[in-house]
């Protein structure tokens, strides 16, 4: 009877270790289509990153408000500067007291400052709400030049200084490049004569450190582009005043 319940216990010994094993199996595929099911629900790497971040918002209401403070203070900042910005570039027109004045935005959302005061200049008869710098820079250009006009045209002596300060001026609000070289071509024609003064000056003391420095000054104005019928002229001084030098026993280069 002992060897027949052997073989019949160890067969029922076998049969549990597999249906052990089975009912392990069933259990892991289970436990594996649950992980799938919750890795397919789950939110993308971008959505989760995004929530994560503002999770630290939404459990800290201050700093969320700080944060949106912060925010709203950049761009009121930003929209100031822009628009101090935009106002610079506005000019005015005003008359007053029998002058025309030119106002400018300052670099505040609306504050002007003067700029020029013209007595004696005419007003438009329609005065626009505002003017830009290609509208105004003319107007002062122009006033300066005939100021300095006016002083070379003026009877008696020439007053060098202030006929270059009204060109210096009217050079700052020169616009194009045909105003610019009518200021240069008054401001060369003005050197030159104050050259030749100094040059005049200088060869009359008759030493020969001082003829040369005539030769010196005459070799300026040469530099600040005569024309031709007065290169000519300076080049006759020049000779004559070297041939003098010459004379003088000091011989040239």
């Amino acid at each position: 009877m002992a060897m027949r319940q052997g073989p019949r216990k160890g067969l029922k010994d076998k049969g549990e270790v597999h249906m052990h094993k089975f009912e392990t199996d069933i259990t892991t595929g289970a436990e594996q289509s649950e992980a799938l099911q919750e890795d397919s629900t789950a939110p993308s790497g971008r959505s989760w990153s995004i929530s994560a971040a503002l999770d630290p918002l939404r459990s800290h209401p201050i700093k969320a408000g700080v944060l949106l403070l912060s925010i709203v203070t950049v761009l009121l900042i930003g929209l100031i500067i822009y628009t101090s910005h935009l106002n610079t570039q506005k000019y005015y027109l005003k008359s007053y007291a029998g002058a025309l004045e030119v106002w400018q935005g300052t670099f505040s959302p609306a504050g002007k400052k003067r700029v020029v005061s013209m007595p004696g200049v005419t007003p438009p008869e329609t005065i626009k709400p505002t003017y830009t710098r290609q509208d105004v820079y003319p107007i002062i250009f122009n006033y300066y030049l005939e100021k300095s006009d006016a002083l070379i045209h003026a009877p008696g002596i020439f007053d060098f200084t202030d006929i270059k300060f009204y060109l210096n001026r009217a050079l700052l609000y020169a616009s194009t490049a045909e105003h610019r070289r009518a200021i240069q071509i008054r401001l060369n024609r003005i050197d030159r004569v104050i050259l030749y003064y100094k040059a005049d000056v200088a060869a009359s003391k008759g030493s020969i450190a001082s003829l040369e420095a005539a030769v010196d000054f005459l070799d300026q104005a040469t530099a600040l582009d005569p024309d031709d019928i007065e290169s000519e002229l300076i080049e006759k001084k020049k000779q004559a005043i070297q041939e003098l030098i010459r004379s003088l026993g000091s011989p040239l280069e």
